[in-house]
């Protein structure tokens, strides 16, 4: 996948320092934090520029730390069967059982760990002997999950109670393109998942495509077409649930970022959920405002107002870029900029007050905006989670 290769290469030159990183410590431990509506904390995954090794932060639902080395890719956790790969995500939606869940792409595993002891609780594969590339994790209740297999086309349904793999849930193709599911949110009584179509090669792709799966039947409820964008993998929920956000990224066509027949493709898709079925009420062409494609991150800071990221790239001499959307007006404004593919994602717990939160692997920070006066965002200290291994922020999650 020329895409993918490129964009390896690029990160493999942008942080060639991060490689030589010291052995990781034992584990910081586990923490103890109070519970609230947007979760206990983060989960801050970081991760080599090789993908060679991993390391799983945990800090405040203000970016602060708490844990710096809570698990790590060093050895095999006490719980655990297996080590965890350099290419380990956490969640978008926070787990209601308040479990630290991390999910190996590499090696096709959904991990369960106590927050407080530090321990793995429960390790389950999910390869079926596809290549499974396991994409996100959704709790629809006490004993149920999905994770979205990107690699296998489907969702793996899971037992909670025996941590088991039970079933699987098919998502259809489209005139010789895969489905690739990526992104899942749960809205009262369905689990939107975000599905990308591509060609084996991933240079062709089908419309955008949300889908709504009964989570009592796992049965397909409806699908919604984003007419003429593709690679849509970015969800957020608005703090009153009745809204969520969308981004499309676009083809990468194999040269640069910036390629127009990517960036027409691209945009931020604002979608009513009042009824149960996601309605579209407006677009925004962010990709032309700020000359670069809209990346697969995106959170509410208000009801009317989000932050993203769009993607740079080396070849052309463009940089990563945090912005702000007002859904209202229509108005963009670049926040901060980084290294091209150094800005990961974003998480905001605006509900309950916090900042919204960007991953930097340039600086190797948390980059920290408050929401407190709504779509007013003000710059906070950036936030140094990963204090022990050193390894660049990517990825974020909660718990």
């Amino acid at each position: 996948m020329v895409a993918l290769g490129r964009f390896l290469s690029a990160l493999a030159t942008l942080l060639v320092a991060a490689c030589n990183v010291p052995e990781p410590p034992g584990s910081s431990g586990g923490v103890s934090l109070q519970s609230t509506p947007c979760g206990r904390g983060v989960v801050v995954v970081s991760s080599g520029s090789d993908y060679a090794s991993t390391n799983v932060s945990l800090a405040d639902l203000d970016g602060v730390g708490v844990s710096p080395s809570f698990l790590s890719s060093g050895a095999v956790p006490a719980g655990a069967s297996a080590a965890f790969s350099g290419d380990v995500v956490a969640p978008l939606q926070t787990p209601p059982s308040g479990n630290v869940v991390l999910i190996d792409r590499q090696n096709g595993t959904v991990s369960w760990a106590d927050p407080v002891s530090a321990t793995v609780r429960a390790q389950l594969s999910l390869l079926g002997g596809s290549p499974a590339n396991p994409h996100d994790y959704v709790e629809v209740s006490a004993d149920k999950a999905y994770v979205s297999r990107y690699g296998a086309g489907d969702l793996a349904v899971l037992d909670l109670r025996s941590f088991a793999w039970t079933s699987s849930v098919p998502l259809p193709a489209d005139a010789g393109l895969r489905p690739s599911p990526d992104r899942m949110l749960l809205a009262g009584d369905r689990v939107i998942v975000a599905l990308q179509l591509f060609d084996a090669a991933f240079v062709k792709a089908g419309d955008g495509r949300l889908v709504g799966i009964d989570t009592a039947s796992d049965a397909i409820a409806w699908t919604v077409e984003l007419a003429g964008l593709a690679n849509c993998g970015g969800l957020a929920m608005a703090p009153d649930s009745q809204r969520i956000a969308v981004t499309c990224t676009g083809v990468f066509p194999g040269s640069t970022s910036t390629d127009p027949e990517q960036m027409k493709r691209s945009a931020v898709v604002w979608m009513d959920l009042s009824d149960g079925v996601p309605k579209e009420l407006r677009r925004y062409d962010v990709a032309s405002a700020l000359g670069r494609p809209v990346g697969w991150t995106v959170g509410f800071v208000s009801n009317a107002s989000v932050v993203g990221r769009v993607v740079g790239d080396l070849e052309s001499g463009s940089r990563d870029a945090a912005f702000s959307l007002d859904l209202e007006s229509g108005e963009v404004k670049v926040l901060a900029e980084s290294a091209a593919y150094s800005l990961g994602d974003v998480r905001c717990a605006a509900a309950c007050g916090k900042p919204c939160l960007i991953a930097d692997a340039e600086t190797g920070v948390l980059r920290r905006w408050s929401t407190a006066a709504g779509t007013a965002l003000v710059e906070l200290e950036p936030s140094r989670v990963d204090t022990t291994v050193g390894l660049p922020p990517r990825n974020l999650g909660g718990f």
